[in-house]
Parts: structure tokens; sequence; C-alpha cells
């Protein structure tokens, strides 16, 4: 081993559990990693590549009783040619400073990946999940937008971005969603949204 590269990353320093919610406390830490460069004057990746994100988001957007479906391009690494029922993404040192690092990222991604923002609908947290075989806890979210489903569907459609992941959407009822081979997240905000 003869490279080291350092960058920050979210280290988790309070996690408190209340009947209002989750308050989830982060700070910024210095993350260093050895690679291995098999002979190379090269270090392949970096940090984010070895540990991943520390936090994630999953974002159920909805209107009424018909949730958005997306389906992930062919070419993606993740999840590729699949469908979820949220925007997902991770949280940000970034995210961490700007307050309440789960929320912030939960908007940062919902624009990103669909061009809505907060002007569009009400964002609320659900609970805090971790997926079956997967060391990264989910901010679990549900967007509940206040334009009908086609006109949501024409903006997000249209929206720059949306390409950039994603090759399709549609509204469908919550139900008929489940019979989609989706991520266990988007399963667990799909069943939390139907237990309402």
């Amino acid at each position: 081993m003869r490279g080291s590269v350092a960058g920050e990353c979210l280290a988790l320093k309070q996690l408190s559990l209340s009947g209002n919610g989750v308050e989830l406390v982060v700070t910024p830490a210095e993350f260093s990693r050895f690679a291995l460069e098999a002979g190379t004057e090269e270090i392949v990746g970096s940090w984010e590549d070895a540990v991943g994100k520390i936090l994630a988001v999953s974002v159920l957007v909805h209107a009424g009783k018909k949730v958005l479906v997306l389906k992930r391009r062919d070419d993606l690494a993740i999840r590729s040619g699949k469908y979820t029922a949220s925007v997902i993404g991770t949280v940000t040192t970034d995210d961490a400073e700007s307050g309440n690092a789960l929320t912030v990222a939960a908007l940062r991604e919902l624009r990103e990946e669909t061009g809505l923002t907060e002007n569009d609908g009400i964002l609320a947290f659900r609970g805090l999940a971790l997926a079956p075989g997967k060391l990264q806890p989910v901010g679990i979210f549900e967007f509940s937008c206040w334009r009908c489903c086609d006109e949501i569907l024409r903006s997000v459609l249209d929206w720059p971005w949306f390409a950039e992941e994603h090759e399709g959407a549609e509204f469908l009822d919550a139900a008929a969603s489940l019979g989609y081979l989706l991520s266990p997240v988007s399963r667990l905000a799909l069943q939390l949204f139907r237990g309402k």
C-alpha cells in the first residue's frame, strides 16, 4: 500500500428519536484511506468509492393517491433499467452545513432529478430505514404535490436533468406501483404511504 487519499465525509455525532421524528446531527470529518496501487503510480477512485456516503435520502412523490414511478436508464451503474418509486440520493457535506442535512438533501435530490421544488408541494419526513444488506441509513420522505398528475408529469419529463438518470415516468396507484420490481427502500416508502 503506497498511496493515501484524503477527503471530507460526514460523521454521525448524535441521533435522537422522539414522537416528533428524528434529529440527526452530523459533522464534517476527515477521512483517509490507503489504496492498493498494483504497481501503478495512480490511485484509482476516491474515498466515496471506498465507503460510499454515510447517509441517503428517498423521496416518494405523490399527487393525491397516485405516486410517481420512474424508470432508470439502462446504462447506469446502480439499478440500471429498473423502476423506482422514489427520488434517491446521498447526503453531502454541503447538505450538512446548510441546516437539517436530511431535509436539505431530500429537497436537493428532488430538484436535481425532477425539477420539483418546495414551492410545488409539501415535504414530510416519514422515518429512517436501513435496507436489507445495506449499511447506509436512508431518510424516507414523502413529497405531496399541489398540482395535478398530468401537469407534474409534463414538468418532470421536460426537466433537462431528468434524462441524466431516467428514461421514463408515470403516475400510478400505490398498489399498482408495488407490482414493479422496486428497491427495498422504494417498497418501504410505498407501504408507509399506503398505511396513512
